[in-house]
């Protein structure tokens, strides 16, 4: 495949997922949510293109979510897990099942107590209620398990129907 369509390609996903990010930094209870749908850029970009590239993809939308959205908390939080989760699930998912749940909760967990640090450091969440953070590993681990099972059901759906249906199948013969 020749590099200019490589770039191109990533350059349109690139776009794509800054301009969902900027939607949603916009509505501030859609951080999460607007988070998760631009991390199927990165997904396209693995499925299509490879994890080199996915990475790339991903450095680059999140640098310009930093430089370019006005809400700072929607760029941390695609940064800091939604951003490269795609990444390690593709690599994770070559290995054996149980291995591949362990390395994406251990990925999971210390993402989330990065993103702690982080939100307490620079966007003044009290830093004495520690508990609170603590108390909210549980049901954000369980939430993330629903995520990763809606994740695979999402890369199946692209594989067997939207690739398909977007033309993005001839555009990579």
């Amino acid at each position: 495949m020749k590099i200019t369509k490589k770039v191109s390609f990533s350059a349109i996903l690139i776009a794509i997922a800054v301009v969902i990010l900027y939607l949603g930094s916009m509505i501030d209870v859609l951080t999460l949510s607007v988070a998760a749908l631009a991390s199927l850029t990165v997904m396209i970009t693995v499925a299509e293109l490879g994890f080199p590239s996915a990475f790339c993809v991903y450095c680059a939308a999140s640098l310009l979510s930093f430089l370019l959205l006005p809400a700072k908390e929607t760029a941390v939080v695609f940064s800091a897990f939604f951003g490269f989760y795609p990444i390690v699930k593709g690599l994770a998912d070559k290995t054996k099942k149980y291995t591949a749940y362990i390395i994406k909760t251990l990925v999971f967990l210390v993402s989330f107590a990065t993103s702690a640090v982080v939100f307490v450091a620079f966007f003044g969440l009290p830093a004495d209620k520690w508990y609170i953070y603590s108390l909210l590993f549980i049901p954000a681990l369980a939430v993330f398990f629903v995520y990763d099972w809606l994740f695979t059901r999402v890369i199946l759906y692209y594989f067997q129907t939207l690739r398909k249906r977007l033309g993005i199948n001839k555009y990579f013969r």
